[in-house]
């Protein structure tokens, strides 16, 4: 299974989203915890939890079964031992 993370937004309109992807296999236990919880939690922010020119983080792993779990999280948000995985 393959971890896509996609940074948006940010201070200048003209920034393109940012994308990195890992395999899930490859994810430390820590890591992988982290993540996991917060796709629990999942789905995207609302408009009023968003801070203007910050950045937004999505996470979004494919199963196997073809479906596919995602969070979004500003950058104030983001758990620590899932820091390390933004582009």
């Amino acid at each position: 299974m393959a971890l896509k993370v996609t940074r948006y937004g940010g201070p200048m309109a003209g920034m393109k989203p940012k994308v990195k992807v890992f395999q899930m296999e490859d994810l430390d236990p820590s890591t992988a915890d982290a993540l996991n919880s917060l796709l629990e939690k999942g789905g995207p922010n609302s408009v009023a939890e968003r801070i203007p020119d910050a950045f937004v983080y999505a996470f979004e792993v494919d199963e196997a079964s073809g479906k596919t779990k995602e969070a979004e999280v500003g950058s104030t948000k983001v758990p620590d031992a899932l820091r390390k995985l933004l582009p």
